[in-house]
């Protein structure tokens, strides 16, 4: 039903209509937890420079992920992979994209939808969907281990696999999860907010019958 707690019913004049006081611990047990999606559609040639991980804490204005323009010509990336760090950020400083965090909170999960092959993609940016597709790759050798029999489902062990360790391929509008991903990737990062209860929450009591008082 909720958060158990210890009510006292008793009369004050700090109170109006149906306001009544909570205590700071019950504030954080009856949190509200909130999971918002932000996705972002990175280029096959981008070179990402940075993205947050899994479990990490980020704030309001923090990076999710920094990336420069796709460029097209393959050439212009192997340039850009092999400079150092500082003339890549002169040459690269008007192009960047800083993809921020509207929203405090943790980092729940990172989904990756991939339109073309690890081997078109920027080796930064291949980096991180192999890392992704080796984790989820994990993931069903230790399932299939206990659940030999459903090793070809999408149901294991009891838990539905929805992630996938091979490109995904776009409708025929070049569109993955309502976004034109066309030949790009699609990363979609999770964040966890928890809200405590604050001034103009609402909350609901209710009580269960345990037994009956005798008069003395």
């Amino acid at each position: 039903m909720g958060t158990l707690t210890k009510v006292a019913i008793m009369s004050t004049y700090n109170t109006y209509e149906d306001g009544t006081f909570i205590t700071k611990k019950l504030s954080r047990e009856a949190a509200t937890e909130m999971c918002f999606a932000k996705k972002v559609v990175i280029g096959k040639n981008a070179n990402v420079d940075k993205i947050v991980k899994v479990g990490d804490t980020v704030d309001i204005g923090d990076t999710l992920v920094s990336f420069d323009t796709s460029f097209e010509d393959d050439s212009i990336n192997a340039l850009l992979a092999n400079m150092s760090e500082q003339d890549k950020t002169n040459i690269l400083s008007s192009s960047k994209n800083n993809i921020q965090s509207k929203v405090g909170g943790v980092i729940e999960d990172i989904k990756i939808y991939a339109a073309v092959e690890l081997d078109e993609m920027s080796p930064s940016l291949k980096q991180i969907v192999s890392a992704y597709y080796a984790k989820i790759n994990e993931k069903k050798r230790f399932l299939n281990k206990y659940d030999p029999d459903h090793a070809n489902s999408t149901v294991k062990c009891g838990i539905m696999m929805t992630e996938s360790s091979k490109n995904t391929e776009p409708n025929m509008y070049g569109v993955i999860k309502g976004e034109n991903v066309d030949d790009s990737v699609l990363f979609e990062f999770y964040i966890k907010h928890s809200e405590p209860l604050e001034v103009g929450s609402k909350i609901a009591n209710f009580t269960k019958k345990c037994g009956e008082v005798k008069p003395l």
